[in-house]
């Protein structure tokens, strides 16, 4: 069910593996066991939304910036990841990641902020 992809999804953490692809979009994983090797959708979307979670594979990715993608999607976060004008690229190699379920009032309450 979804609500289970969801629970095991955020009932772990991920560590930074890489960033890469365009400004700030990290490599998360491993993913855990059950999510392993979902393979990536057979026709790209033209356009993510930034702070849209996504995973294939091994990994999960947070998408920084509007882009294309081909990855299954699971939520999306209010944070701002990057902002590349200003330098600011929060997340790291070797960083730990752990994602957590919110309203929908403490997603509009977060929109935009920093992480």
């Amino acid at each position: 069910s979804a609500e289970n992809l969801v629970e095991i999804f955020t009932n772990w953490e991920y560590t930074c593996q890489a960033v890469g692809f365009c400004p700030g979009f990290p490599f998360l994983g491993p993913i855990p066991a059950p999510l392993e090797r979902l393979p990536r959708i057979a026709s790209p979307r033209n356009r993510i939304l930034p702070g849209t979670v996504a995973f294939a594979a091994t990994q999960a990715r947070i998408y920084p910036l509007e882009r294309p993608g081909g990855w299954n999607l699971i939520g999306r976060t209010p944070l701002t990841i990057v902002e590349p004008d200003e330098g600011y690229f929060p997340i790291r190699a070797g960083d730990t990641v752990k994602f957590r379920v919110i309203t929908s009032a403490a997603f509009d309450e977060l929109e935009g902020r920093r992480l």
